[in-house]
């Protein structure tokens, strides 16, 4: 990829691109690096030398915490040309949060290291309020994960999740195990297997092994 194409990309994509001066912008441009995740791909975000800011260009990531008993929650997915915010924490408290990520789709991502991101931080306050914006955002999505799980039902999180699976693929058929449905909200694959069955009797669904028709997207919906 050209460099001019990745300044274009930064752009329209970074609100205080404006508020940088000539050198910088050209700083930012010349320390950016690509990265390229195939579908599946699980990449840590908590070594010191992955810090900084990274943009989605293409494809989609999803963010998640591994239990102790070896069980997954979702946190919140990163679709096209959003910030890996965990990145960014890293960069404003210098602490580590073991969070993992993992492609979901093939993944094009931008990666402007931390020490070239604290320079602008420091110098640019654009810079750093954009970033702390940023941060709060993602942050009440996380409480919001939190919050779900301890006061929604886990029958609304597997249909929500489920209507939502149908829109990234742009399809009424999901090619999905009932381990990653689990993992994606949160709870144990013999609940996600059981509700599945009840949404089965009622018409909701159609189950096959490693796939789901969805039927009744409002019945779906009124859970």
């Amino acid at each position: 990829v050209k460099r001019t194409e990745m300044e274009t990309e930064l752009k329209n994509v970074l609100p205080f691109w404006y508020f940088l001066s000539k050198k910088d912008r050209q700083l930012v441009v010349k320390s950016l690096e690509q990265l390229l995740f195939q579908k599946g791909a699980k990449v840590y975000h908590v070594k010191k030398e992955d810090a900084g800011l990274k943009i989605l260009i293409s494809g989609r990531i999803r963010v998640f915490l591994s239990t102790s008993d070896g069980n997954e929650i979702t946190l919140y997915r990163i679709e096209n040309k959003n910030l890996n915010i965990w990145s960014v924490f890293s960069m404003m408290s210098g602490g580590q949060i073991d969070i993992n990520m993992e492609a979901e789709e093939d993944s094009v991502v931008y990666w402007v290291p931390e020490t070239i991101c604290k320079k602008l931080s420091d110098e640019c306050s654009a810079v750093s309020e954009f970033i702390w914006q940023v941060g709060m955002k993602h942050l009440q999505a996380v409480i919001s994960v939190v919050q779900n799980l301890a006061f929604t039902k886990s029958s609304k999180r597997l249909a929500d999740s489920l209507i939502a699976h149908s829109r990234w693929n742009q399809s009424e058929v999901l090619f999905i195990t009932h381990e990653e449905l689990a993992n994606d909200i949160g709870t144990a694959r013999e609940v996600v297997s059981r509700l599945l069955k009840k949404f089965e009797k009622l018409g909701f669904v159609s189950l096959s092994r490693g796939k789901i028709d969805i039927l009744d997207f409002d019945g779906l919906k009124k859970i």
